[in-house]
């Protein structure tokens, strides 16, 4: 239970993260110098990838926007193109029971001899 307060280890090959003193520039070591420059310009190509990595997910998102008002456009156009090919095969039925009705009629009208 008491280890349970005390802050967690850090992992092997870690160093314990403590804050430590800022050091002006000029008093490091040369070899210090040295991985204190390789460190600020791999911060800085971190910063340029994030950058770019940000703009990339920007340019994504408006994408993302376009596609959903294009396939909310492009399932209102179909539902329409939908409802008219309905419309359409109703209309078809229809002329086709009418043709149907007039036939039989004409069909019925020959086969009946003339009244006059």
């Amino acid at each position: 239970a008491a280890r349970a307060l005390l802050p967690p280890e850090p992992p092997e090959g870690e160093a314990a993260a403590q804050p430590q003193e800022e050091v002006p520039f000029e008093m490091l070591s040369p070899k210090e110098q040295e991985e204190a420059r390789r460190l600020a310009a791999e911060l800085l190509e971190k910063q340029e990838e994030a950058n770019r990595l940000s703009a990339i997910a920007k340019r994504l998102r408006k994408c993302a926007r376009r596609s959903e008002k294009a396939s909310a456009s492009a399932e209102k156009c179909a539902s329409e193109v939908r409802e008219a090919a309905e419309a359409t095969e109703s209309e078809v039925q229809k002329r086709q029971a009418a043709a149907a009705r007039k036939a039989a009629l004409w069909e019925k009208a020959r086969s009946e001899e003339a009244a006059c």
